[in-house]
């Protein structure tokens, strides 16, 4: 997974998680032409759509944080959750039925009051049936509005991650229409949207937002530049406080003007196959393609060794990662050589390891993975248990994000 960068002025500004901003730019203490009382981004993302309850930008998600709140919230330095428009924890009736208090005074940024009812069409927007969201939160029955302040969420089943699944759901207006919350939604977050163009995305201080973050300016800018070169131009000239996704060639020059800060991401490149076409239809050439990928030389290479080869959908640091979710896809055992599957007794032969990042399918119906196309020949290697995985694991159609349960490591050992 790529290395996520983030850059900015060392005396104008740093970023604190997802739901604050300190450290305003200051035109007496900045190294540029910083404006005061104001953050200056230059992001690397453009859209145009942000409705909280559908989009997949990058850029339009990242800026809603801001704007528009869920009941419960990640800090995603950390990955903790906190309370934002819930007063409390969901409060457990059964293990299929939870109730959860709005916070006493939450408004959205045109004054009316936060309600059960924007909560319910929030729900009803995000698992609007083909929607992003929809199959993260399949698990949910219904959702109703037990009063002005609270809130009933019926599951299907027993859900553990029923609280950080909540945090898909962004509350807004249910007075707004999809056309008005694709282009300029309104929220109860600690920000609300000035003004949204192709070039800029312009925020202004809630002042009506009486959570536990507030923001710490009174204005805040994202200009958007997809080109590496504008964005490193405008960190160079002090045009901007921070900028995202540093190029790697630019981390000499920019590092003596600015603080450079590099953190693990989600930013995973990855390979998608037509599984209706040949070959890509045989899973073992499917394989193939991955074991005839040199992780380590590509990372080197063309990402300046800021990766790590992916071992899984979630990152190492995120707290609720299986420890048994470790890759084998890139290196052997010691005592195994690689070989083609038809040159040598099938009593030797070993399916190799499957990427992990693969398995995390959390469908119940498993079927027995197909030998590869090219094997292990191992040496005093235990014959292990076969290994089971989703027959759908590797189409670009399938359910990553399914509402069975959080998604589990299949056995890691080799069918031999």
């Amino acid at each position: 997974m790529k290395r996520t960068r983030l850059l900015t002025k060392a005396t104008a500004v740093a970023v604190i998680s997802t739901f604050a901003l300190s450290g305003c730019g200051n035109a007496q203490n900045a190294t540029g032409p910083s404006v005061p009382d104001t953050i200056t981004a230059e992001v690397a993302y453009a859209s145009r759509d942000f409705n909280p309850n559908s989009t997949s930008s990058a850029m339009t998600m990242a800026a809603n944080w801001y704007v528009v709140e869920p009941l419960y919230a990640f800090n995603y330095s950390d990955y903790s959750m906190y309370n934002a428009l819930a007063k409390g924890e969901p409060v457990k009736v059964s293990d299929t039925e939870y109730t959860v208090v709005l916070r006493d005074g939450a408004k959205f940024s045109d004054g009316k009051p936060v309600t059960a009812n924007d909560v319910v069409k929030s729900y009803e927007r995000s698992n609007k049936e083909g929607g992003l969201y929809s199959p993260m939160i399949s698990f949910i029955d219904s959702v109703e509005a037990k009063t002005d302040q609270e809130v009933t969420f019926n599951l299907k089943y027993p859900f553990p991650a029923f609280k950080e699944r909540l945090a898909l759901i962004k509350v807004a207006p249910a007075s707004m229409s999809n056309d008005e919350l694709t282009a300029q939604p309104i929220g109860s977050g600690p920000w609300k949207y000035a003004n949204i163009t192709d070039q800029k995305v312009t925020f202004v201080k809630n002042d009506l937002y009486n959570g536990d973050y507030p923001a710490q300016c009174k204005n805040m800018v994202w200009n958007v530049a997809v080109d590496d070169t504008a964005r490193v131009t405008a960190m160079q000239t002090g045009k901007v406080d921070v900028m995202e996704l540093v190029p790697t060639l630019a981390f000499d020059v920019l590092q003596k003007k600015a603080e450079l800060k590099t953190v693990q991401s989600f930013n995973a490149p990855y390979i998608m196959f037509n599984t209706k076409q040949k070959p890509f239809d045989d899973p073992r050439v499917r394989q193939a393609v991955f074991y005839a990928i040199d992780a380590k030389q590509l990372i080197d290479n063309q990402m300046a060794g800021q990766a790590t080869p992916t071992t899984s959908y979630l990152i190492e640091e995120y707290p609720t990662r299986h420890p048994r979710c470790s890759n084998t896809m890139w290196a052997k055992p010691s005592n195994c050589s690689r070989k083609p599957a038809s040159k040598h007794p099938s009593s030797s032969r070993c399916t190799p390891p499957i990427n992990r990042g693969l398995r995390n399918s959390p469908h119940r119906s498993r079927t027995t993975w197909p030998k590869s196309a090219w094997t292990w020949t191992c040496s005093q290697w235990p014959r292990p248990p076969s290994t089971r995985i989703s027959p759908t694991a590797m189409t670009p159609t399938s359910p990553w994000h399914s509402s069975q349960a959080t998604p589990r490591c299949s056995a890691m050992t080799p069918t031999c």
